[in-house]
């Protein structure tokens, strides 16, 4: 069988194209309809980055907006313009908020 697409190698020569990205999992925080506030903090090893995913838990429109980033250990909800667009900042539906680390 051909082998093709792309492969990456480190330093060392050694394959390193696992096509998936490893996380450990550290918990979930729930946010309600145009929630603004909030935050979870977790222990973070040395060597680790916290990283976190938003799934929406619902279909209800919100002109609220919400900014979520991460400081540390600790994942941060704060409310944002309904006009700001940048990244990191998320529409205010019910949605679940994943907290993964990553190297």
């Amino acid at each position: 069988m051909a082998e093709w697409g792309l492969r990456i190698w480190d330093e060392n020569g050694r394959d390193i194209n696992t096509g998936f990205v490893r996380v450990l999992v550290k918990g979930q925080l729930t946010l309600a309809q145009e929630q603004q506030s909030g935050s979870m903090a977790v222990a973070v090893p040395s060597g680790y980055i916290l990283d976190f995913l938003v799934q929406p838990s619902t279909g209800t429109f919100s002109s609220k907006r919400r900014r979520i980033s991460i400081s540390g250990g600790t994942l941060n909800v704060s409310s944002a313009s309904n006009s700001d667009y940048s990244p990191g900042t998320y529409p205010a539906f019910s949605a679940n908020v994943l907290l993964f680390l990553r190297r």
